[in-house]
């Protein structure tokens, strides 16, 4: 898992330095575009500031060629010059094309070889086209028009010197129409004349302004584009040495991930080769004829062979499978079969195994070989027979269910309902149950399909004659198979025989309660004495004052109230002797200890009398009634006492003491603790006093104590003594109050 979490973790970094390099590389090229940019610019900037210097010095030379034309004709009267003045004039203004190397040597060699000279193969464009095409500002074509409109006015005055050499002069409207000598000096006058000056050097004007406004441009631009292709190479030498550290680290972590991969892959096939030795089946890889290529050991043990011997056999050497599955296999792209047989190894011991042979194809999809898994299942066909066995001689009864209310296997043990293993199978399970137990049993399946177990759950079903059997059932839910798995054991002997029990343990108690009025009879017979005198006496009274002359009325209603009193007295006495030694079925009802003590107090009253104890008696006020029986709690209560009693009778009179509390134990128990002053008991006796028929005193049963603590546990309560020799014993017993979940 770790190295899963590394490799992961490698890779991820990888992938984000493979982002980060694709990045810089995008950035890079987008910068490089600008720098692009940046040098169209900047050469743009240099083409513009080479075309303005180009195309003034052009206007400039066309002005300087036209006067050095004008001049020579002037003064030679060639009519050569003024045939270059008007070619000069017309390749200015775009009516002539342009020779293909016009530039301002041109003219020298035009006049030096004309014939060679004339090489016209270029655009007829006028030079004021040049210049707008040139992309010049507004500003620079104006100073351009304007000096061009200079060069123009010059021109004028040349054509009339070249017109005064022809003998035509203008008139008053500037037209050529008078015609004269011609005048050569006239001419020259007007071309090397103060005017003629003056309007070349303002042809120059606005060339020169023309120049500084261009040279400005073109500096700002020029400088515009120097200083954004120093900043895009500060930023290109940046990136490019971030790409160079990003190509690095993405090489870096290539190679750590090529070993970290490499090494993962050893660990793989070691952990491979490691399964594959140490695998608890038999794994082998077979070559398309059957051939054994690879074995591990655990192969080797199941059929018995050496690795060596099995390298020069074939699967089928081994197997009673037949491989022409293995042909159909490849036919029908089954991928895999599998067969459980019986074995003979090597040594001639019979086995079970279960064999699977999955098909190997290569990256094309052909079947390149087989992996054959075995498995030694002898142990797991024994357990089966065994578990079949028990299922069939179990007396349980054994079943499985599903949800839709079927039986969908039972054992054989069913069959002592009456019913054959068919009808079980054929009808819904509640057929079987008792009507009166339908109902629960729904709830409880309803509960197994919500995933509770089932534990010691009854229900009565009916069998095929008629009678009714008592079942306790433990079930559960098998996993993933929407079925109920159940064991169910018939528990009406046990029923029977336990009704019994309880019959013949009531009898047990009825006997004890006897037994101890038995006990109590000298008391109980004093008890019954005192009022019994105290009516006698009281009726000798009012016979008496009935004899006297006149009668006193008085102390006869006197005395008949007392004999009524004293009847009551006596009539209590019975009742409770005769609650506690009737045979009754318990009866459960809410009772209050303070009443069910002072009652049993009443009865044992004689007997500390007689026997000189002092009795002290603490009973909380406070503590709740207590769903109980009340004749089964008296006499646990009067067991007790009695017992008490008869363990303080070797103490001497004045050393007699007994303790009643009442006292809550908790908040959901009542605790009652009767403690008295005998001699105490042994470590071995405290083990042995709750045994049936294990008595301290010479004429005991010893069952009172058993049967004390049976009914104890009944209600849900503990009776427990503490008491060591030569000190005091103490009893207690709980009950749980009304409302606790003991109750």
């Amino acid at each position: 898992m770790g190295t899963k979490r590394r490799r992961t973790g490698l890779f991820r970094l990888l992938m984000l330095e493979l982002v980060c390099l694709i990045a810089l590389i995008i950035v890079t090229g987008a910068v490089l575009m600008k720098q692009h940019r940046a040098d169209e610019r900047l050469n743009a900037a240099v083409m513009l500031h080479h075309t303005s210097l180009g195309l003034a010095d052009q206007l400039r030379h066309s002005s300087d060629d036209l006067t050095r034309m004008v001049r020579t004709y002037a003064a030679t009267g060639d009519p050569r010059y003024k045939e270059f003045f008007y070619e000069i004039l017309n390749i200015r203004d775009g009516k002539t094309p342009r020779p293909k190397h016009y530039d301002y040597i041109y003219w020298d060699f035009k006049m030096a070889e004309p014939a060679e000279s004339s090489d016209v193969s270029g655009e007829a464009i006028s030079l004021h086209k040049l210049m707008t095409r040139a992309g010049f500002s507004d500003e620079e074509l104006l100073l351009l028009a304007e000096a061009q409109e200079r060069s123009d006015r010059l021109v004028k005055l040349e054509e009339t010197a070249m017109n005064a050499m022809s003998g035509r002069f203008p008139d008053k409207d500037g037209e050529f129409t008078i015609e004269k000598d011609p005048d050569r000096a006239s001419a020259l006058q007007l071309l090397f004349s103060k005017d003629y000056h003056q309007a070349k050097q303002e042809i120059m004007t606005p060339i020169n302004e023309f120049l500084m406004v261009s040279d400005k441009r073109a500096s700002g631009m020029l400088t515009s584009a120097q200083h954004d292709t120093h900043l895009l190479s500060l930023t290109l030498s940046v990136l490019l040495s971030c790409l160079l550290v990003a190509m690095t680290l993405f090489m870096w972590t290539g190679y750590c991930h090529y070993k970290r991969h490499t090494a993962d892959l050893r660990e793989s096939e070691g952990r491979f080769r490691a399964t594959f030795e140490q695998a608890a089946m038999g794994i082998a890889h077979v070559s398309l004829e059957g051939r054994f290529l690879r074995i591990n050991d655990k192969f080797c043990d199941i059929v018995g062979y050496k690795q060596d011997e099995m390298l020069a056999m074939s699967l089928q050497d081994v197997t009673d499978a037949d491989l022409t599955q293995v042909s159909q296999m490849l036919k029908e792209d089954a991928g895999k079969f599998s067969v459980t047989e019986r074995h003979l190894r090597k040594n001639g011991e019979t086995i079970w195994v279960s064999l699977m042979v999955s098909m190997l194809r290569d990256e094309g999809g052909a079947p390149s070989g087989f992996i054959a898994v075995m498995e030694d299942t002898t142990e797991r066909k024994r357990l089966r027979l065994e578990r079949d066995r028990i299922l069939e001689t179990s007396q349980d009864l054994i079943c499985t269910a599903g949800t839709d209310g079927y039986f969908k296997y039972v054992n054989p043990a069913w069959t002592s309902m009456g019913y054959t293993e068919k009808e079980l199978l054929s009808k819904p399970f509640l057929t079987f149950i008792h009507p009166d137990d339908q109902e629960k049993t729904v709830a409880e399946v309803e509960k197994l399909a919500k995933g509770e177990p089932t534990v010691n759950f009854v229900n009565r079903y009916v069998d095929k004659e008629g009678r009714i059997h008592s079942l306790e059932w433990r079930a559960t839910t098998i996993p993933d198979s929407g079925l109920i798995l159940a064991i169910a054991r018939d528990i009406t002997k046990r029923q029977e025989a336990s009704a019994e029990r309880d019959a013949l343990r009531d009898d047990i108690a009825h006997m004890s309660r006897v037994n101890a009025m038995g006990e109590l009879s000298a008391s109980l017979a004093h008890e019954l004495n005192q009022p019994l005198g105290a009516i006698l006496s009281n009726a000798q009274a009012a016979v008496r004052f009935m004899a006297m002359d006149p009668p006193d009325l008085d102390e006869v209603r006197d005395a008949l109230v007392d004999i009524v009193d004293d009847d009551k007295r006596a009539g209590e006495i019975m009742r409770r002797l005769r609650q506690m030694v009737r045979d009754s079925v318990s009866e459960y009802e809410l009772c209050n200890m303070r009443e069910l003590i002072a009652d049993v107090k009443a009865l044992v009253r004689g007997e500390w009398t007689l026997h000189h104890i002092g009795v002290h008696t603490h009973l909380t006020t406070t503590v709740p009634d207590v769903m109980c029986d009340r004749v089964q709690i008296q006499q646990v209560i009067l067991n007790l006492l009695t017992n008490a009693i008869e363990a303080m009778k070797e103490v001497p009179r004045d050393d007699r003491h007994m303790g009643i509390t009442l006292s809550m134990e908790g908040s959901e128990f009542v605790k009652v603790a009767v403690r008295d002053s005998g001699a105490g008991l042994d470590a071995d006796k405290i083990a042995s006093v709750f045994e049936p028929f294990y008595s301290t005193k010479e004429s005991g049963m010893g069952m009172g104590l058993a049967i004390s603590r049976k009914i104890i546990e009944r209600h849900g309560g503990k009776l427990w003594v503490e008491s060591s020799p030569e000190t005091e014993t103490v009893f207690r017993f709980t009950l749980p109050c009304k409302g606790s979940s003991e109750t």
